[in-house]
C-alpha cells in the first residue's frame, strides 16, 4: 500500500487527526471496543506513558473490551507483567492485533489476551532469554535437568534419597551462575501458561487446556523444543501458519474481518507517519478517547534494552 505523506498537506494536525479519528471509530465499531495502537520498544519510559493513556482511556469510555493494535522489537518482559494485570483489572476482554510484528516481550503480552490477530505477513517471536547460543544450549540443559529433578521429588515426596535430590537440584541451579536467568524464565513461562489457561486457550474453546498452556510458553523457550518447530534464534519470526503448528489459537484479521483490514492499515500507517513527522520514527501511540498523538515533547527518550 502506497504510504501516505502526511507533511505535503496545508492544516496538518487537523487533516491527520480527523482522518486517524475516522479509522478509529471504524475499528471501534466492528470490535465493540476502545481501541489503542502502540508501536515502540518495551522499556520503563514507554510503558509509563501508555500505563497513563490507558488508564485514562478506559476511565472515559467505560468500555470492558480494548482491542490493542501493537507492533514492537520487545523489550523488558518484566515491565510486561504489572501491565498485564493493569488491563486485566479494567477490561474483560482484550484482543490484541499484531499489523507487522509482536516480538519477544510482545509476544508475552500478546498471549495474555483474549484473541490475537495475525495478517499474512505479521509475526509473532519466541520468548527466551537471550544469551550467547553456548550458554544458551547449557542453560536449557540445565533448565532440563532441573525440572526432571522437581518432578522428582513432587511425584515421591515421601523418597528417603530426597535429600540428595534437593542438594543436587541446588548444585544444578547455581551452575553457570544461572539461577537468576532460570527464576526469569521459569516466571515468565508460568506467567505465560497462566493466561493461556484463563483467556486465549478457554474463549478459544480448546479441549486439552492444561498441556497446550504448558507446551506452548516451551516451544517459545526452550532451545529444543524452538529449533523442532523451526525457531532457530531470538530473532526468528513466527507468522500465522507457524503460530497454529505451535498451538496458538491466532485468527487471520484480513480472513476474519475483511471489511475492516484497509481501515486497520491505513490507520497504523497514519500513525507512524504522524509520529515521524512530529520528531520521533521510534514511538508511536495513539488514543481517540484521550486525544492522545505524542508530540516532540512528550515522546518518551527510548533506553537501550535488550534480553529482560
Amino acid at each position: 500500500m502506497e504510504r501516505t505523506r502526511i507533511d505535503t498537506y496545508p492544516g496538518i494536525v487537523k487533516l491527520t487527526q480527523d482522518k486517524l479519528d475516522s479509522l478509529s471509530r471504524s475499528i471501534e465499531k466492528r470490535f465493540s471496543s476502545d481501541v489503542i495502537y502502540f508501536n515502540s520498544q518495551i522499556d520503563k519510559a514507554s510503558i509509563d506513558v501508555l500505563t497513563d493513556v490507558v488508564l485514562q482511556h478506559q476511565k472515559k469510555s467505560g468500555l470492558k473490551t480494548l482491542t490493542f493494535l501493537i507492533d514492537t522489537p520487545g523489550g523488558n518482559a518484566n515491565l510486561i507483567i504489572n501491565f498485564i494485570e493493569l488491563l486485566r483489572s479494567l477490561y474483560e476482554k482484550i484482543n490484541f492485533v499484531v499489523p507487522k510484528y509482536a516480538i519477544s516481550a510482545g509476544t508475552f503480552l500478546c498471549l495474555s489476551g483474549n484473541e490475537i490477530y495475525l495478517n499474512s505477513r505479521s509475526a509473532l517471536g519466541p520468548i527466551d532469554l537471550q544469551l550467547e547460543t553456548d550458554r544458551k544450549y547449557a542453560f536449557n540443559l540445565i533448565r532440563k535437568q532441573v525440572a526432571e529433578l522437581e518432578e522428582s521429588i513432587k511425584m515421591d515426596s515421601a523418597n528417603p534419597n530426597n535429600g540428595n535430590l534437593y542438594h543436587k537440584l541446588t548444585n544444578l541451579r547455581w551452575s553457570y551462575n544461572f539461577t537468576e536467568q532460570l527464576d526469569y524464565q521459569e516466571n515468565i513461562n508460568h506467567l505465560t501458561e497462566k493466561y493461556l489457561k484463563l483467556y486465549l486457550l478457554k474463549d478459544n474453546g480448546v479441549s486439552n487446556i492444561d498441556e497446550v498452556a504448558k507446551q506452548i510458553p516451551n516451544r517459545l523457550s526452550d532451545y529444543k523444543d524452538m529449533i523442532e518447530y523451526g525457531i532457530y534464534d531470538h530473532d526468528s519470526k513466527i507468522l500465522f501458519e507457524k503460530a497454529k503448528r505451535i498451538g496458538i489459537p491466532v485468527k487471520n484479521y484480513e480472513v476474519t474481518f475483511p471489511e475492516i483490514t484497509d481501515a486497520i492499515e491505513q490507520f497504523v500507517t497514519l500513525c507512524n507517519d504522524y509520529s515521524a513527522f512530529t520528531g520521533h520514527k521510534n514511538f508511536t501511540l495513539y488514543s481517540r478517547i484521550t486525544d492522545y498523538i505524542p508530540n516532540v515533547t512528550e515522546i518518551p527518550k527510548q533506553e537501550n534494552t535488550t534480553g529482560k
